[in-house]
């Protein structure tokens, strides 16, 4: 899926929760770097905080 994603853009960004260490793990394991966090409101208008990984085209 990445490969596909490479082919048309240089970067991809991934939006996880801050508490979903698993994704967070996997993410970091194949090279995304973290580069920030953002705090999105759901529907409801409670909080939705997340972290944001990058990675860049080898």
């Amino acid at each position: 899926m990445l490969d596909h994603a490479f082919f048309a853009v240089r970067r991809v960004l991934f939006h996880v929760g801050p508490n979903n260490l698993r994704s967070r793990r996997a993410l970091e394991k194949i090279g995304a770097k973290l580069v920030g966090r953002l705090e999105r409101t759901k529907p409801d208008g409670s909080p939705d905080p997340t972290v944001v990984y990058e990675l860049q085209r080898p």
